[in-house]
């Protein structure tokens, strides 16, 4: 055991297993690194002491396995735990580790009766889990595999708020149980190691059930499936335990169910196979388990475990049968005996994968004979095996099955029968044998030979006898021939080789060896990717190429051994073949190595590596250059480089001696020195001499010899004395020219192609010429005015030079007339010029100017306006005339713009597109007739702004167009048009002249005034004859106002006269002016009808008559002035209380209602003042009983207006007769006589008291009195103020005491008292306001004027809310001290309804339009606001 010095003792109970089963158990268990963290070991088992030794090959995996503590192998289904020590060290160490360690494991001595040894937890039950934890397995798992490791199963118990955790190894739950403060979910738990209902926790129950003792059953726990089998030794004690353990309290405890176990002859086709090396395959097992159970039906490999499931076609296997061993390792018999086999079967196509093993178990399984009845030679070489049976019926039963073996055919594999042979081959023969002397030998030892052919490179020879029975005799022989033993084995031509049974000589793969090659030649084999091609050339000598190192190494192809006809010469040779071969290939490969000192290599660096390029690797190290590639390239390539490196070295001691001087020189006179012959005169002297010039310096440096050097400065100072010069002016053009090309190169062109010796200079904005002569400037000096000349362009549009086909035309002129060598125009536009110039040579320079002009004339970019006569024609062109301006514009080359506003057309573009398209809009504008029509109605300019699309659309398919007339669409006059222009057509459908005069009544009471009519009477005038066309609603547009017209009267009113004479209020529209467009007269007649009926179909004039309009005031003008124009209507007041409304249906109707508004408001307010008049005095007449009565209230008042006015003689209607009434006199004159009249003064309203708390006015008309604090007064007002939970501080509270505005409102309640038949008339309110308005209240009232300045959503009156908060947060408006003032003011809102935006009066009760309501609000059932129309109510 010298490989395997490192024994340990290895110790357990054995029980009766076979040795060889055990020492294989073994030997698996200590191989297997993952098991026991063994390694390479040979195990021997003593029959003596019952202990193995296991010798190991490292003392490294010896102490490995001890380290390990805890070992145990599987014996007959029982886990038999193994103490491990070493030699020496005796079993109680080991034992004492093994205790410590413990085990899951446990000991069976009986196969039927299984008892534990020990046992380790597998399992720990944790308490106290919450409970949304307790069913939450992910967590619990995850934290459980953190502190012990992999788990294999969660049971949760939510009742008892408790998991069981099974763990897939042990020492999970010792690791588990050493943390000591587990918490879940921050809830600590408790964890306790748990078996479960295993064998321990079912040994009593099932005592007590089974009334037996444990030695009257075993039990065994099925781990990983929770189930658990007793087998008794009794069966009827079994039956009896099944029936009362189903009733039994601890099974019904934990859950357990019993039942029988089926029997296992009815599905026993499986068998499972543990601790399988690694190397078993399933065609291994497939062919063991065929010989010893029966036909299998499949095998499933379970590698992780080392294990198998093996199931058969039909029960094959005994269950109770002892399993077999599967060795690997068994030797076969290996023996033919000294004769030809008796019966051999010759195995041809051995698949090269299949392993000897394999073989052995398929010749077993067809010949039914096990390895001992029969030997078995591979030969390698030609993958054949020979198969030699004891008994002959063996061999030829096998001969016939195997041909139709499924595995047989599986593997391609052929059986034959071994021929007979009389050839025997004869080893170890002396080199000094000769044939003859082999021949004579073997017929004297065996029979008569036929032939002898020798194989001196083997040492050996092949002998044929004429018969068979020679052989026999031969091979029972030991033979020496010349004092030397030599062997004898029967030879078979048929597999080329002889049989030597358990001598046949085995024969292994050469070993690799290495090669050196140089470093520089294997770089360039990689980096060429030469590899591939050397390896398949090396095939060819069965060598396999390793390049990855410095040195290659070579090495056999494993199927070497299995080449045809190979023999142990090949092998032996096998090196010296790969060596010779190998070097023959190195041998098309060069290496050239040069010394090289760095300051020549970073000379010749870059030229060399251009040299070599892809052909060699080349490397530079320590000074060495070094090339390597194919020998032919590095032959050309080594006369090339030595010859740069000479050439180099060469220079470099040239540069030690050489030396540099600069000269400083003009660009123009180095160009001039040049032509006179300087670098001509240097190269034929001094060939090495070398010269530069640099234009950034003005230098001429001079490198070579000192000698030469000095030699070429004389030569340039001689030249130089002799120099002239002569500066010229020049244009500026011409001088950006010269300036923008090489004066050296221009200087070639212009004076040296010429023989004039010259060149010129740009130096400080001039020219200067350098010469050798005085001639030489003048030739110069012509030949730059005879060549040279400039040509200025003009631009009127810059666009044009961003064009990319003016870019194309510069690049393609520059491109023809310039070239890289010589330049002859240059083409230059100034940054801040509209010019362009282009300088240069004569010629070239006149025929690009003119190819310039010629494109800016026709691709500048212009813009034409055509005028025409109206803007109808801009907008007939539009939509008449669209396919002509739009081919225009087709292709994007004019840009058509027709002016919204103007009667403008623009036209922009290049000249070329823009120009012919001027010519068709000009033609059109021509030859198209305009017209105007005016229309002054009212309304009809709104009328056609608002429903004139709607006309139009209509007549989008005539031909004419209408645009209706604006401020900015002035006609434009040009003497150009030729066409026929008509007159402009004005229709005027009437014409007014209004006139209104006002004057206050002589009888001063506030906010009164009469509207009187003007003598001068105009009637209605109209140019058409008779009734225009009548409206939709059936009423006359225009009509002459008679007697027939429509009259509207309130009450008892004086009728109107049979003619009516108007004026208007304000002449607020303007009339509608359209301007038309067609081709032809016809067309625009047709224009004009249509849009007169559009218009006139929507006019309609109304007459309103009413008494109450000659009480209209200036405010109510001013109303109905404003209505005009709001509504554009014409509104004409005649002088007979008769209003005149003309315009648009929806319009006239609107304006309707608002001017009755006005007479309702008129009529009550007239109402008012009469009854507030009658009561404070009354004009009476005589009645028929000579009694005197008072006039009615309204002749009352208008006598009372003409005595207070002074009028002396006003006339009256009463009686039924007109009477002329003498105020002074008192007397009323009629056709019937002289009445006298009487007036009387009226106490009654004088008689109305002012309020008992107000102080003495002391003859003011306006009082404001503070409210003393913790009056009664003040605490009324503020618990008003307070009501609705105003929070706002009270500064001071005043009463405004006004004796006029008192007496009218209590005449004006008093009225409404009695008017509506009821007291409930007055409401307290409030009104908030800004400081500018306190003083206007108090002396006037709440005027209504005021409606609209803080809202009008009601009707535009007076504003009083319900609701403090209302008035004091959005109208009461702070001053500038943040201060806020309000009103609690006295509201007759009497009958109310809902209000309306607009209202000038409340609206009428019902059909009777002098019964109003007293004012209005926001809702009727429960107001927030009240609007008043009358300033007496408040």
């Amino acid at each position: 055991m010298e490989d395997y010095p490192y024994p340990l003792t290895v110790e357990g109970p054995w029980l009766s297993t076979s040795t060889r089963t055990l020492t294989k158990k073994l030997q698996l268990y200590f191989q297997s690194k993952k098991k026991s963290q063994g390694g390479e070991c040979v195990v021997n088992f003593s029959e003596q002491t019952h202990a193995a030794t296991v010798h190991f090959q490292s003392e490294q995996t010896r102490d490995q396995v001890l380290d390990k503590g805890d070992h145990s192998v599987t014996i007959d289904n029982q886990v038999v735990k193994l103490k491990v020590f070493k030699p020496g060290d005796g079993g109680d160490q080991a034992e004492e580790a093994s205790a410590e360690a413990g085990t899951r494991s446990f000991v069976a001595h009986n196969f039927k009766q299984p008892v534990l040894n020990e046992q380790r937890a597998l399992s720990v039950r944790v308490d106290n889990v919450p409970a949304d934890a307790v069913t939450d397995k992910d967590h619990l798992e995850l934290y459980f595999e953190k502190w012990g490791g992999p788990i294999e199963t969660i049971s949760s118990i939510p009742e008892e708020q408790a998991v069981v955790i099974t763990f897939q190894s042990p020492d999970a739950v010792q690791r588990v149980m050493e943390k000591t403060d587990h918490s879940i979910r921050r809830t600590p738990v408790s964890v306790h190691p748990y078996f479960g209902p295993d064998e321990t926790q079912m040994d009593l129950p099932t005592e007590i059930i089974s009334c037996v003792s444990e030695k009257g059953f075993s039990l065994e726990l099925v781990r990983g499936s929770n189930v658990a089998v007793m087998t008794f030794n009794d069966p009827e004690v079994a039956e009896k335990f099944l029936t009362e353990c189903r009733n039994n309290r601890k099974f019904q405890q934990y859950g357990l169910k019993g039942r029988a176990l089926e029997k296992r002859s009815s599905s026993g086709r499986s068998i499972k196979v543990d601790e399988l090396p690694d190397q078993v395959s399933a065609d291994l097992l497939e062919l063991y388990f065929e010989k010893c159970g029966g036909a299998v039906e499949k095998i499933t490999m379970i590698p992780e475990e080392q294990t198998a499931i093996v199931t058969f076609d039909n029960q094959a296997v005994d269950p109770n049968e002892t399993p077999r061993e599967l060795s690997t390792e068994e030797p076969l018999k290996d023996r033919l005996g000294d004769a030809p086999p008796a019966s051999s079967v010759v195995l041809e196509n051995l698949p090269g994968n299949l392993s000897r093993e394999v073989i052995v178990l398929l010749i077993e399984n067809i010949s039914s004979v096990s390895e001992e009845d029969f030997a078995m030679e591979w030969i390698n070489e030609s993958n054949v095996a020979v198969v030699t049976f004891d008994d002959p019926k063996v061999a030829e039963k096998f001969l016939t099955e195997s041909r139709s073996s499924r595995k047989f055919q599986q593997y391609a594999i052929t059986s034959r029968a071994l021929e007979k042979t009389r050839s025997i081959q004869v080893e170890d023969v002396p080199g000094h044998v000769s044939a003859e002397l082999l021949e004579l030998y073997f017929e004297k030892s065996g029979g008569a030979v036929e032939n002898v052919t020798l194989i001196p490179e083997e040492q050996a020879a092949i002998v044929t006898f004429h018969n068979e029975e020679a052989i026999k005799k031969i091979l029972e022989k030991d033979h020496h021939i010349s004092r030397t033993s030599v062997s004898v084995y029967p030879y078979f031509k048929s597999l080329n080789t002889a049989l030597y049974g358990k001598d046949r000589p085995t024969w292994n793969l050469p070993k690799p060896f290495t090669e050196k090659i140089h470093p520089a030649i294997r770089e360039f084999i990689h980096k060429m990717d030469l590899i591939s091609s050397i390896c398949t050339r090396m095939e060819s000598v069965v060598c396999q190429v390793n390049m990855d190192k410095s040195e290659v190494q070579l090495s056999p192809f494993p199927t070497l051994l299995r080449q045809k006809n190979i023999t142990k010469k090949d092998i032996d040779s096998w090196r010296q073949n790969s060596t010779d071969e190998f070097r023959d290939i190195l041998s098309s490969f060069d290496v050239f190595e040069h010394a090289v000192i760095p300051s020549i290599w970073s000379a010749v660096e870059k030229d060399i590596r251009s040299l070599v390029k892809d052909k060699a690797f080349m490397s530079m190290d320590n000074g060495v250059m070094t090339l390597a590639g194919m020998a032919q390239d590095i032959k050309l390539l080594k006369l090339i480089l030595e010859n740069v490196l000479k050439k180099a070295s060469d220079q470099m001691n040239r540069d030690k001696n050489a030396v540099i001087e600069n000269i400083d020189m003009s660009p123009a006179m180095f160009t001039l020195f040049l032509q006179e012959g300087l670098q001509s005169t240097a190269s034929c002297k001094y060939p090495e001499l070398k010269l530069a010039y640099s234009n950034d310096t003005n230098q001429l440096t001079l490198r070579g010899l000192p000698v030469e050097i000095i030699d070429i400065k004389n030569w340039i100072l001689e030249r130089k004395l002799s120099i002239k010069q002569k500066p010229l002016k020049m244009d500026p053009s011409l001088l950006e020219f010269l300036k923008s090309v090489n004066c050296e190169e221009m200087s070639g062109d212009l004076f040296t192609s010429k023989g004039i010796c010259a060149v010129y200079r740009v130096e400080n904005g001039d020219v200067v010429l350098t010469g050798s002569t005085d001639r030489a400037l003048t030739e110069a000096e012509e030949r730059l005015q005879m060549t040279l000349t400039s040509s200025t362009l003009s631009l009127e549009d810059l666009g044009v030079l961003e064009k990319p086909e003016w870019q194309f035309l510069t690049d393609e002129l520059c491109d023809t007339y310039n070239s890289a060598k010589k330049k002859t125009i240059v083409i230059h536009h100034p940054k801040h010029g509209d010019g362009l110039t282009v300088s240069g040579f004569r010629d070239p320079v006149s025929e690009v100017s003119r190819s310039l002009e010629k494109f800016i004339n026709a691709h500048s970019n212009i813009t034409e306006v055509i005028h025409v006569r109206s803007y109808a024609i801009v907008k007939f062109i539009l939509e008449k005339k669209s396919e002509v301006w739009q081919s225009l514009v087709k292709n994007n080359e004019v840009t058509v713009d027709f002016d919204p506003k103007r009667p403008l057309i623009r036209l922009s573009g290049e000249r070329v597109h823009v120009q012919p398209a001027m010519e068709k809009c000009r033609k059109i504008a021509d030859a198209v007739l305009t017209d105007k029509l005016m229309i002054k109605k009212a309304g009809a300019k709104k009328y056609f702004q608002e429903q004139g699309s709607m006309f139009l659309v209509k007549m989008r398919d005539r031909r004419f167009v209408v645009v209706l007339e604006e401020s900015h669409m002035k006609e434009y006059k040009d003497d150009y048009n030729s066409g026929r222009i008509k007159d402009h057509r004005q229709l005027e459908l009437a014409t007014f002249s209004p006139k209104m005069t006002n004057e206050v009544l002589g009888y001063h009471s506030p906010g009164m005034t009469v509207v009187e009519h003007p003598s001068n009477i105009k009637t209605l005038q109209q140019k058409a004859k008779g009734t225009i066309t009548r409206g939709a609603l059936g009423q006359s547009s225009i009509s002459v106002i008679s007697s027939q017209s429509p009259a509207y009267f309130l009450g008892n009113k004086p009728k109107p006269s049979t003619i009516r004479h108007f004026v208007n209020v304000r002449d607020e529209f303007e009339p509608a002016v359209f301007q038309l467009c067609a081709e032809t007269e016809q067309d625009l007649n047709e224009a004009q009808e249509l849009i007169s009926s559009f218009i006139m179909k929507e006019q309609i004039h109304s007459s309103i008559w009413d008494s109450a309009i000659e009480k209209f005031t200036r405010e109510d003008a001013e109303t109905l002035t404003n209505l005009q124009r709001e509504l554009t209507v014409s509104i004409q007041i005649g002088p007979e209380s008769v209003i005149a409304v003309e315009g648009l249906t929806r319009d006239v109707h609107k304006a309707e209602r608002i001017i009755w508004d006005i007479i309702r408001k008129v009529d009550e307010t007239y109402k008012c003042a009469a009854l507030w008049l009658s009561r404070m005095s009354g004009q009476q007449y005589p009645d028929s009983r000579n009694q005197m009565v008072p006039f009615d209230i309204y002749t009352n008042y208008d006598l009372e207006k003409a005595f207070a006015k002074k009028q002396s003689r006003p006339k009256i209607d009463f009686s039924d007769e007109q009477y002329e009434v003498d105020l002074t006199r008192r007397m009323a004159m009629g056709r019937n006589g002289t009445t006298e009249l009487k007036r009387a003064d009226q106490k009654d309203v004088q008689s109305e008291p002012l309020p008992s708390h107000w102080e003495d006015m002391k003859g003011s008309f306006v009082k404001r009195v503070p409210v003393r604090p913790g009056s009664q007064e003040y605490t009324d007002v503020e618990k008003e103020f307070r009501r609705t939970g105003l929070t706002n501080q009270i500064l001071n509270i005043e009463r405004v005491q006004s004796e006029t505005l008192w007496r009218s409102y209590m005449i004006q309640k008093k009225y409404l008292d009695e008017k509506n038949k009821h007291k409930n008339n007055e409401r307290k309110l409030f009104h908030g306001t800004g400081s500018e308005n306190i003083d206007k209240i108090d002396n006037r009232g709440f005027n209504r004027s005021y409606a609209g300045m803080q809202g009008a959503m009601y009707g535009n009156g007076a504003y009083f809310a319900v609701d403090p908060s209302y008035s004091a947060r959005g109208f009461a408006k702070p001053d500038r001290l943040g201060h806020k003032r309000m009103y609690l003011a006295r509201v007759l809102v009497g009958d109310y309804t809902t209000g309306n935006v607009g209202l000038l009066s409340p609206p009428a009760k019902g059909s009777t339009a002098t019964d109003l309501y007293d004012s209005v609000t926001d809702n009727q059932h429960n107001p927030t606001l009240f609007v008043i129309f009358q300033d007496v109510q408040a």
